[in-house]
């Protein structure tokens, strides 16, 4: 059976309606003073039981869309610039954090990019997972108790009882994260934000949490939003991939067709870039150069500084506008004209 035939056994049917909606997305941080854009007029839908997987080199926006559909970009040093994000129905931005309790935990849970520093070594795991519980559904410690252990057994944490009463220190790696992700699924969210569940883990743990999540999406059918730099992680999990470059969206489409034929320079640079496409003795294929910094984005294509393909002229005058339609779109005015590698399937 192929990638594409599994994946679509896998899929689940998606309602008319998607479970979140991301519209015209554009976020300032305050820096010295001065407001920043890091977001620029980002769009994204996400359906019930999908998975959507974002990509992108470090300061792209990945993690800042992730904290902004959270509602966890802090006020004080952020200012929305338009737009808005939706959480099945629910306005995020501009929301008080009491607003927000309602939906955070209970619509959509986060396992965040680094478990030790995202879980309280001064407090048992279990308890952390309980507080969780009781903060959005109320009961006794000894029922959020028995709840957490519950979930820890979801994960596949052997000998949970034990494990509960463990301090995040004492536990590997790989458990610190199942953790996070009984944390994050406590109150069952329809919507599971994952910023780099994979980094830091052995290739054995990577997998096995991989099928972990993807079995939790199979059996209570939540949508998952993915945040990797490791694209086969991508190719293999997710069923679209949306890419990012300097704070900007410049290419979405599904996984299969987006690995076969990508439709932006960038893209392209990315997937051959991955050490399987290389060949023997030779030298490996970078991308040169860096994304701009903040605040310092060139008119035009943000990524024509770097591309192999840039026309003087028409690609560095004005801001370029997406193309294509609504299952496949890019950033890219040359797109028709360019036949780009994609990965190497053979």
């Amino acid at each position: 059976m192929s990638t594409q035939q599994v994946r679509q056994a896998e899929a689940i049917p998606r309602g008319q309606a998607p479970l979140v909606r991301v519209d015209n997305f554009s976020l300032d941080i305050i820096r010295s003073g001065d407001p920043v854009a890091v977001l620029t007029g980002i769009n994204l839908t996400v359906h019930s039981g999908e998975v959507v997987g974002l990509v992108g080199e470090s300061g792209s926006g990945k993690s800042t869309l992730a904290m902004s559909m959270m509602g966890l970009v802090p006020k004080r040093v952020s200012r929305l610039r338009g737009g808005s994000i939706e959480i099945d129905g629910f306005e995020v931005t501009g929301k008080s954090t009491r607003d927000l309790r309602g939906i955070r935990g209970n619509k959509v849970g986060m396992i965040f990019q680094e478990p030790m520093t995202s879980l309280d070594p001064a407090f048992r795991v279990g308890d952390q997972i309980a507080e969780v519980i009781r903060r959005h559904r109320g009961g006794t410690r000894r029922d959020a108790r028995a709840e957490a252990i519950a979930n820890l057994k979801l994960v596949e944490v052997a000998d949970a009882e034990r494990r509960a009463d463990s301090y995040p220190h004492e536990l590997s790696g790989g458990l610190r994260q199942r953790v996070c992700i009984a944390m994050a699924i406590a109150c069952r969210p329809d919507l599971l934000i994952a910023d780099e569940p994979t980094t830091a883990l052995d290739v054995t743990t990577q997998a096995q949490i991989l099928d972990l999540l993807r079995r939790l999406r199979q059996d209570m059918g939540m949508a998952i939003v993915l945040i990797s730099h490791d694209l086969a992680v991508i190719a293999e999990f997710c069923d679209r991939v949306m890419v990012l470059y300097a704070g900007q969206m410049i290419e979405q489409a599904p996984v299969d067709p987006f690995f076969d034929r990508p439709r932006h320079p960038y893209s392209s640079a990315l997937l051959q870039s991955l050490p399987e496409n290389q060949k023997p003795l030779v030298e490996l294929s970078v991308l040169p150069g860096a994304p701009p910094q903040l605040g310092m984005v060139a008119p035009g294509c943000r990524f024509a500084v770097r591309c192999a393909h840039v026309v003087a002229g028409r690609c560095d005058v004005a801001p370029i506008q997406m193309y294509g339609e609504d299952a496949r779109q890019y950033r890219c005015i040359r797109a028709d004209e360019l036949e780009l590698p994609g990965a190497d399937n053979e």
